[in-house]
């Protein structure tokens, strides 16, 4: 309490000078509360710093009772354990029992799903690195696997088949790395 009035008291006598001399009641009135609220949100930031310590450290402080990981004096990694769980939750988010089948012309995909869709976007380039495909652009992707009719109707059911566009090449053109 004895040092919130001294911090008051300071901002009162700070306002006082930065108003001047010949400001009215209500000027020093405004210079003392613009000073109140740059320390309240001071406050509040670093408040919301310390949340956010806090909780990363509880996180660690679990991730490290369940096994997954080790930490050393400045660093954190991934034992064994998590590892495995790590690969296993890569290869479950991505494989939903696609059939994978060997093709022998090289199948191109291209999409432009927007934004709104982001996160089918991002499930589709995981699905395709998964499947074996490679990454040309961002958006378009090439491999020699044909699509598996479930990942056609998985593509349906997220609504993201209208921006999708599959190709089937015959002669490979300059696309000679993947022959």
């Amino acid at each position: 309490m004895i040092g919130d009035r001294t911090i008051d008291f300071y901002d009162i006598f700070e306002g006082f000078v930065a108003a001047g001399y010949h400001t009215s009641l209500k000027g020093l009135e405004y210079q003392h509360d613009k000073r109140q609220w740059k320390r309240a949100k001071e406050r509040r930031e670093r408040e919301d710093q310390r949340e956010s310590k806090r909780y990363l450290q509880q996180y660690i402080s679990r991730l490290k009772c369940d096994g997954l990981i080790e930490r050393t004096e400045n660093q954190v990694s991934l034992t064994l354990r998590g590892l495995d769980k790590l690969e296993k939750l890569k290869y479950n988010s991505y494989n939903q029992n696609f059939e994978i089948i060997e093709s022998s012309n090289v199948i191109i995909i291209s999409f432009d799903i927007p934004e709104k869709y982001r996160k089918n976007r991002n499930w589709l380039r995981g699905v395709l690195k998964f499947l074996n495909f490679e990454m040309i652009h961002q958006s378009t992707w090439m491999g020699k696997i044909k699509m598996p009719q479930k990942l056609l109707e998985q593509f349906e059911k997220k609504e993201i088949l209208k921006y999708i566009k599959i190709f089937e090449v015959t002669k490979t053109g300059t696309l000679k790395e993947l022959n």
